[in-house]
C-alpha cells in the first residue's frame, strides 16, 4: 500500500490572562495657588517718625502631580512636588534723625523666597468604583517629603541706624500631600470593560484656587 502524508494547519490565538483586574495608567495634578496683598496704613506723626504706608504681598504656588501604574491590585506611584513662593515688605515714610538734620525720608523693604522639589514612590491603591450609569476613579496622592530653602533679603535708605541690608537663608523639612482624595468622574463608553477619560476641578477662594486633574486611561479583560 502507498502512503500519502497528510498535513493540517490548526489556528492558535495566544490569549492573555483574563483576571478580571484593571490595568493601565492614571496620572493627577493638584495645583494650589495663592496671591495676597495687603496695604500698610500711614501711622501718626508721633514726634520722631511718620510712616505714609506699604504693603505687604505673598505669591505661592505648589504642585503635585504623579503617574499610577495600574496591574491589577498592586499599584505603583511616581509623585512629585514643587513650591515657589515670594513675599514683599515695603514700608516708606520720614523719620527725625536731630534737630540739626531735621525730617529725612526712609524706606524699608524685606523680601523673602522659598522653594522645594522632591519626588517619591511608592504603592497606593486606587478605587474604581462601578455604578450603572456611570463610574468614579479616586486616589490619595503620596506624601512627598523635602527640603525647603528659605531665603530673606532687606534693605533699608534714610534710617536713623544706618542702611546696612541684611540677609538670612536656612533649610526646613517640608511634607507636601493631599488631605483629599483626587476624584474623577464619567460615563460609560461603548465598552465598559475600557475606561478613559479625564476630569478637572477648580475651588476658587478670595485668596486664591485649587485646582484638581485627574486622567485615566484603564482597561480589563474578562471572557
Amino acid at each position: 500500500m502507498t502512503y500519502v502524508a497528510a498535513r493540517s494547519t490548526i489556528p492558535v490565538i495566544d490569549h492573555e490572562p483574563c483576571d478580571g483586574q484593571w490595568q493601565g495608567t492614571i496620572t493627577y495634578t493638584v495645583i494650589n495657588t495663592i496671591k495676597t496683598r495687603t496695604e500698610i496704613p500711614a501711622s501718626p506723626n508721633n514726634g520722631f517718625q511718620v510712616t505714609a504706608g506699604g504693603h505687604e504681598s505673598l505669591d505661592s504656588s505648589v504642585t503635585l502631580s504623579g503617574t499610577i501604574t495600574v496591574n491589577g491590585i498592586e499599584s505603583m506611584a511616581d509623585s512629585l512636588a514643587d513650591e515657589v513662593t515670594t513675599g514683599d515688605h515695603f514700608t516708606s515714610g520720614k523719620v527725625l534723625c536731630s534737630p540739626k538734620q531735621g525730617w529725612r525720608p526712609f524706606t524699608v523693604r524685606q523680601t523673602q523666597t522659598m522653594y522645594a522639589s522632591g519626588s517619591a514612590q511608592g504603592k497606593v491603591t486606587p478605587s474604581i468604583t462601578l455604578d450603572p450609569d456611570s463610574y468614579r476613579i479616586s486616589l490619595r496622592p503620596l506624601t512627598i517629603k523635602t527640603t525647603l530653602q528659605s531665603n530673606k533679603q532687606g534693605s533699608s535708605s534714610g534710617r536713623c541706624a544706618g542702611d546696612k541690608p541684611t540677609s538670612e537663608s536656612i533649610s526646613m523639612q517640608n511634607s507636601y500631600g493631599s488631605n483629599d482624595p483626587v476624584v474623577g468622574k464619567s460615563s460609560y463608553g461603548p465598552d465598559r470593560n475600557v475606561l478613559s477619560g479625564s476630569d478637572s476641578k477648580t475651588l476658587s477662594t478670595a485668596i486664591g484656587s485649587l485646582v484638581t486633574t485627574i486622567t485615566w486611561n484603564l482597561r480589563r479583560c474578562i471572557r
